[in-house]
């Protein structure tokens, strides 16, 4: 019988970053600043855009027709999220540092997960504004090509010829892949049409696919690990956390469905 519970304390091999596709990659981070200082943890305000259109009429010499604007700009107000990660362990148990360590690892690990969740709408109130509570509603797929389809359809109704995002869950980018809905160039996931193609941990709907125009993102972490002890229960507990948020247009924003979709 082999013996347990005696060998020495190791540590699991680090691991590595997906080549492509996470949110934080795909997607520019902006700055959010004033006087010099980072004010992400504020919010911010900006102006947005509606729908992309040209106006297209007749031509005449003698037309003494007056042409009405046809852009508008609505102020968008976005306030911050915040994200932290929680280790809780006995003090029997494992090195401090190590815990530390391996609590410092995850945080920088989950960074994009959470922007993704934050900007799809996954966990965040109606108080932000995200890819889930601020988007159209475009006709259902049948297949993710078709679902793909829709979303680069009405990106162009929105944003035009311009090059915008389009959010897939990992659970259908096998699928989006195979069928060439989503294909892989100088390390970038694209869609047919050109956009860039963003498939996070984060995306929280495994049967909606979400698109939309320029978008950002910032992120404000607060510096150093949190440490206290619990003499009661001989619980030692490190927090890390950071404020975060993202910006998009939603008048350039839609969402469209699989068939037999459910959010989860």
């Amino acid at each position: 019988m082999a013996y347990t519970g005696m060998g020495p304390e190791i540590t699991l091999p680090a691991t590595r970053r997906r080549p492509w596709g996470t949110f934080k990659e795909v997607v520019p981070e902006i700055k959010v600043e004033s006087e010099g200082a980072d004010r992400t943890a504020m919010g911010v305000r900006y102006m947005a855009p509606g729908a992309y259109s040209p106006i297209l009429a007749d031509y005449s010499c003698s037309s003494t027709d007056t042409k009405t604007g046809n852009m508008t700009l609505t102020e968008v107000v976005q306030p911050a999220y915040l994200s932290f990660n929680l280790l809780e362990c006995s003090t029997l148990t494992g090195s401090e540092r190590r815990l530390e360590g391996d609590l410092n690892d995850i945080y920088e690990a989950t960074i994009s997960e959470a922007l993704a969740q934050a900007a799809t709408g996954l966990r965040l109130s109606t108080s932000h504004h995200t890819l889930w509570n601020d988007s159209t509603i475009l006709t259902t797929g049948a297949n993710i090509t078709e679902t793909i389809g829709n979303i680069e359809d009405g990106l162009a109704e929105r944003i035009s010829n311009e090059q915008g995002y389009i959010f897939v869950a990992p659970r259908v980018l096998a699928a989006a892949k195979a069928a060439g809905a989503v294909f892989i160039l100088d390390g970038q996931l694209y869609s047919p049409g050109g956009h860039l193609v963003v498939s996070d941990a984060g995306h929280g709907f495994d049967n909606w696919v979400f698109g939309t125009g320029a978008i950002g993102w910032s992120v404000l972490p607060v510096p150093g690990t949190e440490h206290s002890f619990d003499r009661s229960r001989n619980i030692n507990l490190w927090m890390r956390e950071h404020y975060g948020l993202v910006v998009f247009n939603p008048a350039h924003s839609v969402r469209a469905a699989i068939t037999g979709a459910a959010s989860d």
